[in-house]
């Protein structure tokens, strides 16, 4: 367990099944032991999913898990005050893991589960299973505006009016202005155009 808590310090990969293999002890006694370790130790493992995002190389998703992590945690602990239960410390690595899991889903991209798995002591089903949770709270964007500090609701808006002013840039590079025979401006599909004009010079040739 020692050997693998000053890997994950120093950022270097360990054969998960090779440290289990020295510990001769069961998954399940592994993952608790570790636990305990890790909180007597207090090296617990508190990076943002900002942080992990660059670590597991899925920036792309980062901002929307930032996002959906703090709706789900802020629902899931209401529903906990409600019925009188303690809130859950969603600060954990498995929650912000499936955060960035989750996002990536929900945009139609694709993180893999196995190396979340491999780099912190927890299962494929156990991550799937916060993961498929965390889904159903994926309508969270009418109320970001609620959840998050003027400056992130500032940035997030800024960061959408970019995403529209690209896809507006891409859809005009794509369009090409041409005189009509009768002299009208209008615009056509680029590769519209550049069939009709390679239709028009084979007919030439022709």
């Amino acid at each position: 367990i020692c050997i693998e808590l000053a890997c994950r310090h120093y950022r270097h990969p360990v054969e998960k099944a090779f440290v289990k293999k020295l510990a001769g002890i069961t998954q399940r006694n592994y993952t608790t032991c570790f636990n305990v370790v890790e909180s007597l130790l207090k090296v617990k493992d508190n990076l943002t999913i900002e942080q992990m995002a660059i670590q597991f190389s899925c920036n792309t998703y980062a901002r929307k898990a930032v996002l959906l992590h703090k709706h789900y945690s802020s629902k899931v602990n209401l529903r906990q005050k409600e019925m009188g239960h303690d809130e859950i410390d969603f600060s954990a690595p498995i929650y912000k893991c499936a955060a960035l899991i989750a996002s990536a889903r929900i945009q139609k991209g694709k993180v893999g589960v196995k190396p979340f798995c491999s780099t912190y002591s927890f299962t494929g089903p156990q991550l799937e299973k916060v993961v498929t949770d965390m889904l159903k709270y994926k309508d969270f964007e009418e109320v970001e505006d609620n959840t998050m500090s003027l400056s992130e609701v500032i940035a997030a808006r800024a960061s959408k009016l970019t995403q529209e002013k690209e896809r507006k840039a891409k859809e005009a590079a794509d369009l090409l202005w041409v005189y009509s025979p009768l002299g009208a401006l209008h615009s056509v599909r680029n590769d519209r155009f550049l069939h009709w004009k390679a239709d028009l010079l084979a007919r030439a040739k022709s």
